[in-house]
């Protein structure tokens, strides 16, 4: 693979569009995975998987069960 360099700039560029389109696609995969870890961490945060959380410890609020099995999580376990 050939490069050269622009001289007044100085920045080498590459002239295979196959290496530009792997980095644009890399890119774009990291920026999925990070768009998806922050709305899993923010309905996380909201307490939208309390209920399947709970039995692992994960869970994000206080979460209590009672005699006949039904799980409260959050405002429903203070109400409780």
């Amino acid at each position: 693979m050939k490069s050269f360099r622009l001289e007044d700039s100085g920045v080498d560029v590459d002239p295979d569009p196959t290496a530009a389109l792997a980095l644009r696609r890399r890119n774009m995969k990291a920026l999925i995975a990070s768009a998806a870890a922050v709305l899993l961490m923010f309905a996380w945060s909201h307490d939208a998987f309390d209920h399947f959380l709970w039995r692992v410890h994960l869970n994000h609020s206080t979460c209590i069960q009672n005699v006949f099995g039904a799980t409260f999580c959050g405002d429903a376990a203070e109400r409780y």
